[in-house]
């Protein structure tokens, strides 16, 4: 884009009608102040041209890169700072120009968060993100899934439970347009403990965790679900796991992207 429209004269009319009211200090005034505008575009000029109009960048080890941020999306109430500390400090070391954003979602909407280019790497358990064509993604580790209920409403305290002790609470679950596929989800879950659980769906994970919290319900989650960090809940660990990915698009090849998963994929896979 050229900047050239800065310095463009107005008519000639209105320039002589200009000029005829100006004193001579007030003329000099407007032909520096006419030279400043077109020194200051000249120089912005020259560097679009120079960096051939885009946005790419040196890292420290010489090589282009186009981004400037990389926006993360990760799932909503995850404890995962273990994780994103370790990569970001050694991302900042290799690419010290970029900057990293994170943001937390529902698992359907970081994969439109991804779709739509709002997000160039999402972590998710959605398994249904896999299959769309052109996002690259790779399975990290098999996280297991925990049983979490409210400590302020134990069927019988201080008794070691089972899920089976919980077959007549309501199963919170988060649930949109794949009802069918979740509600299917925590039957499969329940079934080695002999029992169907009764499902309740909410419209977020927040609703789920505040929903367990108040003593409405009980709820299938993951092991990096913050409210293991609540001393109101308690959690059994389940006979089953979510398949757990880092999914992302790099259509230009760019090496910080490349690099920033390849830092992601390791240290998730080095968390406990």
């Amino acid at each position: 884009m050229t900047l050239s429209y800065l310095t463009q004269k107005a008519p000639p009319s209105i320039l002589s009608q200009v000029d005829s009211k100006l004193t001579a200090r007030e003329t000099e005034l407007k032909k520096q102040l006419s030279a400043v505008v077109e020194g200051y575009v000249k120089e912005v000029e020259d560097k679009l041209a120079s960096s051939g109009g885009g946005s790419s960048v040196q890292p420290s080890g010489g090589a282009s890169y186009q981004v400037v941020m990389i926006h993360l999306g990760v799932l909503n109430n995850w404890n995962i700072s273990g994780i994103i500390l370790p990569v970001l400090r050694e991302f900042a070391r290799q690419y010290p120009d970029i900057k990293v954003e994170v943001n937390s979602y529902e698992p359907r909407s970081s994969q439109e968060a991804l779709q739509s280019g709002k997000e160039d790497v999402i972590v998710t358990i959605e398994p249904k993100i896999l299959n769309i064509q052109g996002i690259m993604h790779a399975k990290v580790i098999d996280l297991p899934r925990v049983l979490i209920y409210s400590t302020a409403n134990l069927p019988d305290p201080g008794k070691k439970l089972t899920p089976y002790d919980f077959r007549e609470d309501e199963f919170l679950t988060v649930a949109g347009e794949d009802n069918d596929f979740v509600t299917d989800l925590i039957r499969s879950v329940c079934k080695p403990y002999g029992f169907t659980p009764k499902i309740q769906p909410v419209h977020s994970t927040d609703a789920m965790i505040m929903g367990v919290q108040c003593g409405l319900g009980v709820a299938v989650t993951d092991a990096w679900s913050r409210a293991l960090d609540n001393p109101g809940f308690a959690s059994l660990v389940l006979e089953s796991t979510h398949p757990l990915s880092v999914v992302w698009k790099n259509e230009e090849k760019d090496p910080a992207i490349d690099c920033f998963v390849e830092l992601l994929k390791t240290s998730i896979q080095q968390y406990r």
